[in-house]
């Protein structure tokens, strides 16, 4: 247990943040130390709140405080004590969605990928409805290659939010990653349309014109993507390539001399720039 002098100074500190009222000093510290170090927390001032909380940590096992807690260190990128304490939160409100999802993102942060897939699981069979974890344990399947569980959460994301751009890029790259083109063909189309300016999602469809040889359609997705992110040589490269097949040569050695420029030391751009000049 805290000595009454620490109990006290922390108090102080959170009187002279303007936290807690004098009047509730005495009665119930605890709770008042706890508000003290949420309004800490929410104010930005990770580690007074770390101060504070720690102080009646031990005098109460509430999963408040351990949350809190556990958040502050997060702040702080001390991600091995945010993860304990908000495991100690889990354990002690094993319902309360919010304090799972927190612990799952930091369990995907350290890289503990099946723990972190089994918190979103857990969170989504208390609501089907919580898209933040629903999102966050698709990416997990898509990046693990698992495309048929990625899928159906994708697709129950878009269901929920049908101008979801993102989901829908992430359903129709999950489809192409199944074998399932015709329908990704459509998901990354709706994507596209829906954002314009989101780079992987134009990579995406383009590359699904050229696997069909379809370089007209995919010409000027390369072409956009390139004016989009004009420092990267490879929608250079494609734009070009498409060229050539179009037959379109002083436009393909435009763009592949734009593609040299920028990556110089690929050969496969001097290949490519030596079959546009024959």
């Amino acid at each position: 247990m805290k000595s009454p002098v620490l109990e006290r100074l922390l108090l102080v500190i959170a009187l002279a943040a303007g936290l807690v009222p004098e009047a509730g000093a005495r009665p119930g510290a605890a709770d008042s130390l706890t508000k003290a170090g949420i309004q800490l927390y929410t104010g930005g001032k990770f580690r007074e709140a770390v101060a504070v909380l720690d102080s009646v940590r031990s005098v109460t096992g509430s999963p408040v405080v351990h949350f809190y807690l556990g958040m502050s260190y997060a702040a702080l990128n001390e991600g091995h004590r945010a993860m304990s304490l908000l495991r100690l939160a889990v354990q002690a409100d094993s319902t309360n969605i919010g304090y799972r999802y927190q612990y799952a993102l930091q369990l995907e942060t350290a890289a503990a990928i099946p723990e972190a897939e089994k918190q979103y699981a857990t969170i989504l069979r208390f609501d089907s409805s919580y898209l933040p974890a629903a999102f966050h344990l698709g990416l997990l399947y898509y990046a693990d290659h698992m495309f048929s569980r990625a899928i159906p959460i994708f697709a129950r994301m878009i269901q929920m939010s049908p101008f979801d751009y993102l989901s829908r890029y992430y359903l129709g790259s999950s489809l192409i990653g199944a074998g399932l083109r015709d329908s990704a063909f459509s998901q990354l189309s709706r994507s596209v349309g829906l954002n314009g300016t989101y780079v992987p999602a134009l990579n995406a469809l383009a590359s699904l014109y050229c696997a069909s040889e379809e370089y007209e359609g995919a010409l000027p997705l390369y072409q956009r993507a390139a004016e989009l992110r004009p420092d990267l040589a490879e929608f250079f490269t494609r734009a070009g390539l498409c060229l050539i097949h179009l037959k379109r040569f002083p436009e393909a050695i435009a763009a592949s001399l734009r593609a040299a420029g920028l990556d110089s030391a690929n050969a496969g751009i001097y290949a490519q720039l030596g079959y546009a000049y024959l």
